[in-house]
């Protein structure tokens, strides 16, 4: 049998007087007498006194608990919103986050919990939720310094950022006001949502992986942005969409008139701001893109033809 030796740790654990005499042997048991490699425990706090259970929080607890809370950072307004968005709907779980206090109680200060509280005030909406208690009011400085899980995280899938990107478009394009632009950023959808909608919209998949066989050309639209597109182009015709996206990128065979020529310069030379040139926006370069689209599909140039394409454009919103 092969014995496997765990480091010596000198810590508290072995002077508590009320640590279980079986727990002790156990762990004496098990401990070589070197003091290699022995991380010392902290001596501020005593890890064994942290606990944890389920609570309910109602909008007046939240008020309560944000009043006592420790200088914290700046809430996130559009955060708080994203949040109370998904309560309103029925979105929340209760999860292996916890809402963090100081002390034994719900009296003692709030360590973190901040945009979870003030969106539980904001949607009117009472949770359940995991709380830890004791974690003592320096463990501030220690928290959220794990990485997020993003919604491209969850999709297990290639090209799963441009997939999730675009998915996003889909999300804002769905519950948009009418005559907004299209973007990737506005109204971010939960990881839920979006999984659901890559359920719902499998095209997109094939969309970024054909823009994704483009990357050894100059990128002139984002992989998120440029996957939207042909997925909402392939939905008119996709030999002529997969045709149109080839041309942007590589600028081949076009007339002076194009309105891909025209697209592909403006996308190029970037826009002015305060005398800087910059990229476009994902909202512009997507409804540029629509424009010079539906202006190839009919043929036709000028201002009446924009008119038109502006139009069938608008159509997108209720085509899915």
């Amino acid at each position: 049998m092969i014995h496997v030796s765990l480091p010596r740790q000198q810590s508290y654990l072995e002077q508590r007087e009320d640590l279980n005499d079986e727990v002790a042997a156990f762990i004496n048991k098990n401990t070589p007498g070197s003091n290699q490699g022995h991380h010392a425990a902290n001596p501020h706090k005593d890890i064994m006194s942290i606990t944890s259970r389920i609570i309910s929080i109602t909008p007046a607890d939240a008020t309560r608990f944000l009043e006592n809370m420790v200088n914290n950072r700046p809430p996130a307004p559009r955060h708080v919103t994203f949040l109370a968005n998904a309560m309103r709907r029925g979105e929340w779980e209760v999860t292996g986050q916890p809402i963090i206090f100081s002390g034994s109680n719900i009296k003692s200060k709030l360590i973190d919990g901040q945009h979870r509280l003030l969106a539980v005030v904001s949607s009117g909406i009472t949770i359940q939720s995991l709380a830890v208690f004791d974690a003592g009011e320096n463990s501030y400085t220690k928290l959220d310094q794990g990485r997020g899980r993003s919604a491209s995280d969850c999709l297990m899938v290639a090209n799963r950022r441009p997939v999730a990107n675009a998915l996003r478009c889909i999300f804002n394009e769905l519950t948009a006001e009418k005559g907004s632009l299209i973007t990737i950023s506005n109204h971010k959808p939960t990881n839920e949502q979006v999984t659901k909608l890559y359920g719902d919209y499998p095209g997109v998949v094939t969309a970024a992986s054909f823009i994704s066989g483009l990357s050894r050309t100059r990128k002139l639209i984002g992989h998120g942005a440029g996957a939207y597109c042909l997925f909402r182009m392939r939905m008119d015709n996709v030999e002529q969409a997969d045709k149109f996206m080839e041309k942007i990128h590589t600028g081949e065979g076009l007339s002076a008139r194009s309105p891909i020529l025209s697209l592909r310069n403006q996308l190029h030379d970037g826009c002015k701001r305060d005398g800087i040139v910059v990229r476009w926006s994902s909202e512009f370069i997507i409804a540029g893109v629509a424009l010079a689209w539906y202006m190839t599909l009919d043929g036709k140039h000028g201002t009446a033809a924009i008119s038109k394409a502006h139009l069938q454009w608008n159509g997108w919103r209720t085509a899915l």
